[in-house]
């Protein structure tokens, strides 16, 4: 790669990696097609240099310095939200199922409302070689209703080993965990990816990275594998887009995923990021009663950045199923605050 060095004189076509919801590798690869053979600043050669030492190429670019193999930063944040169903409750009618119809507890009924409260985490690299890292993150929020004497936990945990195995070929393992605790309900989850990436360029000027992976998900009452496979591309025009699909296998008599489809679009409008999210799934072969259940669920939401410390998170969620009861037609809004880092 070769790099002409004019102070001046900045190529502005780098600014269209460095978009919202990008992840660091293809952003660094965006960036490394973009500024090779151009005429580009000093302050962009310096910040290529640092991008190729946080992806684990201890030469970088040549220049001198190092960065740390163990970074971790603390923070903390405030937590303002709306939640359709603070204490795990159930829906407000009756379990009809053929000529049977159950009706529930009135102390046991979904609440909602808005919930305040403090979050608190960690998040870090460990740089083990050439071209690997280890990503990790650990957070946890407790929040109380502004209307209930109730109150929610929520803890989560991911550690994910990234590779560089042959060019622009990579092998990622990533574990995650998650629990949700609130009045009636306590849900554990836990995952396991081995997945295989390769980055490429398109003749429309647009980075991609390409992705399969072999998913493992630990339910409370059930374990299913799932294929999973991922498109993520930094377009030109300075929009980034990410297209997964799941597919889940069938597990007998559980309700479980069938497969998914998300959608994701991050972009700069009034230098501001926007984000937009679609995601549409199917969940198959449930049993009640000898009854069957399946449902599918339709979900989109937008996020903008009004200024550096917060975001305004808007969305709706429609699940619908073959069982009433378990419809759900639900507004999704938020206040998304920057982390106080330490």
């Amino acid at each position: 790669m070769v790099y002409a060095v004019v102070p001046l004189v900045i190529a502005s076509s780098a600014h269209s990696c460095t978009v919202s919801g990008a992840g660091s590798r293809i952003v660094n690869y965006c960036l490394t097609k973009e500024l090779s053979g151009k005429f580009v600043g000093i302050q962009q050669i310096r910040m290529l240099d640092y991008f190729h030492k946080r992806e684990g190429y201890s030469s970088g670019l040549g220049l001198p310095g190092a960065v740390d193999k163990l970074t971790v930063q603390p923070y903390t944040f405030p937590v303002l939200d709306y939640s359709t169903n603070i204490n795990g409750g159930n829906p407000d009618k009756p379990l009809e199922l053929g000529t049977l119809i159950f009706a529930g507890d009135s102390d046991l009924l979904r609440k909602q409302g808005t919930i305040a409260g403090l979050g608190a985490g960690a998040k870090g690299r460990y740089i083990n070689g050439e071209g690997k890292y280890f990503d990790f993150s650990a957070n946890g929020t407790y929040a109380r209703s502004l209307d209930y004497d109730l109150g929610m936990a929520q803890h989560s945990l991911s550690v994910c080993s990234k590779n560089n195995v042959d060019q622009n070929w990579f092998v990622d393992i990533c574990v995650t965990s998650a629990r949700t605790k609130k009045e009636f309900t306590d849900v554990e989850s836990q995952t396991a990816i081995l997945s295989f990436a390769r980055l490429f360029e398109t003749q429309g000027y647009s980075y991609n990275q390409a992705s399969v992976g072999f998913k493992r998900s630990f339910e409370h009452s059930f374990t299913q594998s799932l294929l999973v496979f991922g498109l993520d591309t930094i377009h030109q025009n300075g929009i980034f887009s990410a297209v997964s699909l799941i597919i889940g296998e069938t597990i007998p008599e559980t309700l479980a995923t069938k497969f998914r489809i998300d959608a994701n679009i991050g972009t700069m409008i009034f230098e501001r990021n926007l984000s937009l999210a679609f995601s549409y799934s199917e969940a198959r072969n449930g049993k009640i009663l000898g009854f069957s259940q399946e449902e599918a669920t339709t979900y989109f939401s937008i996020e903008y950045a009004f200024n550096p410390k917060f975001t305004l998170s808007l969305g709706y969620s429609n699940t619908n199923s073959n069982i009433d009861y378990f419809d759900r037609s639900e507004p999704n809004f938020g206040i998304q605050f920057s982390p106080i880092e330490f």
